[in-house]
């Protein structure tokens, strides 16, 4: 009895599937995907027919057994690929470029987490699924054809053709900072690229910049300050007294020959940096500078704080330390690829981390002169960073130590309870012994109880606190995110309770500000906090940056403010030397003209809000639309972008100070 022969599987068969393949996946996965533009579809479309062109033509030659293979294998390649970034987005909001990839045994200590994350989009995750089965069963009743050299090459040759019809079509849809044609020429964040290019193309992009580069965006131009002075005319501010009853303040600016600088240097790269923060107009000091030089410091990134949880009785400590130290009121801590330790870089360094990378570990051996930890300890002062979860992750046993710290985490020196999320009132009651002496000391903690998931089984601190949230008028993920925060506020009472019993708490300031905001919560759960629904372009990343020193005279400051500004704020307070100019944050308390950035390249300054995703601008009341200041303010958002990374990549502190400030 003979076998049944079967048919042969023609290459335009294989090449419809595939395409097929990717524009299914890529189409639910922007089901998870927020303001997910038409572009990423259709250039996802585009691209998708050079991928089919690639499989059937490496198909063709290949022999039979090996065609098969080679097909199966894309096939589960691809599945793998979608549903592994839906998990991750799920988890971190967010998805993972390469750089992550290669990194992901670090992800993986989430398992609760992403299998959490795979329970709740089950659906999500089935759908992708079914192109792989699919292929496997269309193609598991086809005869794969013999080799065939020379079809093999000219599909391959037609993808080539195929992908150059398709970068062609790129600028079609706008060719602005932000637009599909800056992402693709000069990089941005994995999930901008996700959103506008589609989620394969990001990828490749993201994949070809690791093996040969990133690109740091567009041109620099030397001549355009991207920190310029308010507009007397258009400002939004108070006039300020005349110049005869105000003290004489300097500029916040080293003695730096930028010129001899450009004349010695031979990297090119470098050069044009010297020639860009030579042209900027560095912030004056004020009635602020020096007014805690001598204090001590103790500075907290707080893991997902926002203003939701400060509440008069559920947490009174942090409360307290609201309406009696400085306010803030217009706060802002946008969200970057790599979610906690770009943020953390953010509030370290007082600059944009890099897309793609891991920006705080790839500045483990770059000079960072103006850190805390380096500038206190060069000061004499101890200096010691803590963290209350596993000491390595994001490789901070090998970038804190850079920021000028002695530091210490679980499994290295900071011995809590393994739960998850670990308690920030067991690592203040494990820590504070070791700086509260006679030396000045500069104390920087990494929270971890406010960590997702929000709920009352799988988060330690969410189900102790459980009882005081009960009568919230929230869902269970509001309420258990209000509970996990209440271990912090608990931590806050236990250190100004021994910064009390040391005699120090009128000596110490206290600065906290976040990493991210809550992004565990949906959208629509953190409207249930607001009364309204949240708006993502920037409401969703107003936050609360805490300031507090014991007796102090309470303090409202409205002006914009964000999370890079924290470093030159505290550096001027304390009286710190620092170069404004070489910084994108900006002293809260000086004059400057307010300058927030967003991943999406969407920015707020004293006159405008500007959403890149939409290009609609928002002008400030009493303020007239005008097309040059926007667009002078669009190119300096674009090379402060630039700017930042090439500081990380040239490592230029170093070249513009060697020997520190």
């Amino acid at each position: 009895m003979h076998r049944k022969k079967k048919k042969k599987l023609a290459a335009g068969v294989l090449g419809a599937l595939f395409f097929a393949d990717v524009l299914w996946c890529e189409t639910v996965f922007r089901l998870t995907l927020d303001a997910a533009e038409l572009s990423g579809l259709v250039l996802a479309a585009l691209f998708a027919g050079a991928f089919a062109l690639f499989v059937t033509g490496v198909s063709a030659l290949l022999p039979p057994r090996g065609a098969r293979v080679f097909v199966v294998l894309s096939a589960a390649v691809l599945w793998f690929f979608y549903l592994s970034q839906t998990v991750y987005y799920r988890v971190f909001q967010t998805c993972y470029p390469v750089y992550s990839m290669l990194n992901g045994g670090q992800v993986l200590r989430f398992w609760k987490q992403i299998l959490s994350a795979f329970a709740s989009r089950w659906w999500q995750c089935a759908l992708i699924s079914l192109p792989l089965l699919g292929i496997l069963l269309y193609t598991a009743r086809r005869a794969f054809a013999p080799r065939a050299p020379r079809r093999g090459v000219a599909l391959l040759f037609l993808m080539l053709l195929w992908h150059m019809a398709a970068r062609c079509a790129v600028p079609l849809f706008g060719t602005g900072a932000g637009t599909p044609q800056d992402l693709y020429d000069n990089g941005g964040s994995i999930k901008q690229a996700a959103q506008r290019l589609g989620l394969m193309n990001a990828f490749r992009l993201d994949a070809e910049r690791t093996l040969f580069g990133f690109p740091s965006g567009g041109e620099l131009d030397g001549g355009l300050s991207p920190s310029p002075a308010p507009d007397e005319e258009n400002s939004p501010f108070p006039e300020q007294p005349p110049a005869e009853e105000q003290p004489v303040y300097g500029p916040n600016a080293l003695d730096i020959d930028f010129e001899a600088l450009m004349q010695a240097e031979q990297d090119a790269g470098v050069r044009e940096l010297h020639g860009f923060f030579a042209a900027r107009q560095p912030t004056m000091q004020n009635e602020m500078t020096g007014v805690c030089e001598g204090y001590n410091l103790i500075f907290l990134t707080a893991e997902g704080f926002s203003p939701y949880t400060i509440d008069e009785n559920l947490t009174p400590t942090l409360y307290k330390m609201v309406q009696e130290g400085v306010n803030f009121t217009n706060f802002y801590n946008p969200i970057w690829g790599v979610s906690t330790i770009d943020g953390e870089y953010v509030n370290c360094l007082g600059l944009v981390p890099k897309a793609g990378v891991w920006s705080l570990y790839q500045a483990r051996n770059n000079a960072l002169p103006f850190a805390l930890g380096n500038q206190f300890r060069a000061r004499g002062y101890q200096t010691n960073a803590y963290h209350n979860h596993t000491f390595d992750y994001y490789r901070r046993e090998v970038s804190h130590p850079n920021l000028g710290y002695v530091y210490k985490g679980l499994g290295s020196g900071v011995n809590v309870t393994e739960v998850w999320p670990e308690s920030d009132l067991e690592m203040m009651q494990v820590t504070m012994p070791e700086y509260l002496g006679e030396k000045p000391f500069h104390v920087y903690y990494m929270t971890v109880s406010g960590h997702m998931e929000y709920n009352f089984y799988g988060n330690t601190q969410s189900a102790r606190h459980k009882e005081a949230v009960e009568g919230l008028p929230y869902s269970e993920a509001c309420r258990a995110y209000v509970a996990c925060n209440i271990e912090l506020d608990r931590a806050m009472a236990y250190l100004l309770e021994q910064l009390e019993q040391a005699g120090v708490a009128e000596k110490t300031v206290i600065a906290m500000a976040p990493d991210h905001y809550p992004y565990g919560l949906t959208n629509e759960q953190i409207s249930e906090f607001l009364g309204h629904p949240v708006d993502p372009v920037f409401e969703l990343y107003r936050s609360s940056f805490i300031l507090y020193r014991k007796g102090m005279e309470p303090r409202t400051v409205d002006k914009p403010c964000w999370s890079a500004d924290i470093l030159p704020t505290l550096s001027n307070l304390f009286g710190l030397p620092y170069d404004s100019r070489l910084l994108t944050g900006r002293d809260i308390f000086s004059d400057a003209e307010p300058f927030i950035l967003f991943e999406d390249r969407s920015f707020i300054t004293g006159r405008v809000r500007y959403n890149a995703r939409t290009g609609e601008a928002l002008w400030a009341e009493g303020q007239q639309p005008d097309e040059a200041y926007l667009a002078a303010m669009q190119q300096a958002v674009s090379a402060e972008f630039t700017a930042d990374a090439r500081i990380l990549e040239t490592d230029y502190y170093r070249h513009v100070l060697p020997d520190g400030p």
